[in-house]
């Protein structure tokens, strides 16, 4: 399962200390934001990427062909 970033969004109640809800309108957070992004890092379930699912095909060519040729700069970079 992946989460869909463009998705439709419900809304919850939740409390929250009203220092702590304060601190972080001070420094001008989003709420949702943070809590979806702890919630993925919490579960595990990565966001949805629409690119690279839609192009998953050509990136996996892609990679193979990197890792049997190598890239073009193989021979410029000193790292």
């Amino acid at each position: 399962m992946r989460i869909d970033n463009h998705a439709m969004r419900i809304a919850v109640n939740l409390t929250i200390s009203p220092e702590l809800l304060a601190a972080a309108r001070a420094r001008g957070l989003n709420l949702s934001r943070v809590l979806e992004q702890r919630l993925v890092e919490l579960t595990g379930v990565p966001p949805r990427d629409p690119f690279a699912e839609e192009n998953a095909e050509a990136i996996a060519a892609y990679n193979a062909r990197i890792r049997a040729d190598g890239s073009f700069s193989d021979d410029l970079r000193a790292f």
